[in-house]
């Protein structure tokens, strides 16, 4: 889950999740996946998170307004779960329809 931190724009909107959210380690728009984004916002085809730096993303819409406004709350589905994880101390697992939080157990734990 992200925010909406500012909408600059009508056509981009930036949010508080950046690489240290979300991997950048696959690029994007090339062979072999042609991922439009980062991250995938869940019923939001439109949208594709295109760039980022550590602490925030952005959000654009190609085909204009992104309908975005600050305070808004977006869920993302990263292109790379398994940096997103290690980056984490807490997930949410859905279940049954029911969300559920859990601790990272492993976060950092690079060896």
């Amino acid at each position: 889950m992200v925010t909406v931190v500012s909408v600059p724009h009508p056509g981009y909107a930036v949010i508080d999740g950046g690489t240290k959210t979300f991997s950048c380690d696959i690029p994007i728009g090339v062979e072999p996946h042609h991922f439009p984004g980062y991250a995938m916002p869940v019923d939001r085809p439109d949208l594709r998170l295109a760039r980022m730096n550590e602490e925030h993303g952005m959000l654009v819409c190609d085909a204009g307004d992104t309908r975005l406004r600050v305070g808004e709350k977006l869920a993302l589905y990263p292109i790379h779960v398994c940096t997103a994880i290690n980056l984490q101390s807490d997930v949410y697992l859905l279940e049954n329809g029911k969300a559920r939080k859990e601790r990272v157990a492993a976060r950092g734990m690079l060896v």
